[in-house]
């Protein structure tokens, strides 16, 4: 099994970044770290994410702060979006 990110997801990882480093460049810098991390263990755990209904086979992962949205494909797990769960999405 692999990973793959989608564009949207590599924007909002930058995007992410880019907002608590102005405040914080190594609080960014940490955090960047534990979402990667967190996606990581994905690999092992596809499954740790809950299934939402409305959102068909789409699954999140709460990380701290963090919700990070995927789903399952045949041999790969697809980060589709990334947001802090204080954002309006």
């Amino acid at each position: 099994m692999k990973l793959r990110y989608t564009p949207t997801a590599v924007r909002d990882l930058l995007r992410l970044r880019r907002f608590t480093a102005k405040n914080n460049p190594l609080a960014a810098q940490k955090a960047s770290q534990q979402l990667r991390k967190n996606i990581q263990h994905l690999l092992g755990h596809p499954e740790l994410g809950s299934g939402r209904s409305e959102l068909g086979d789409v699954r999140e992962l709460i990380a701290r702060e963090y919700i990070i949205r995927y789903k399952m494909a045949e041999q790969e797990i697809v980060i589709l979006n990334i947001w802090h769960e204080k954002e309006d999405r």
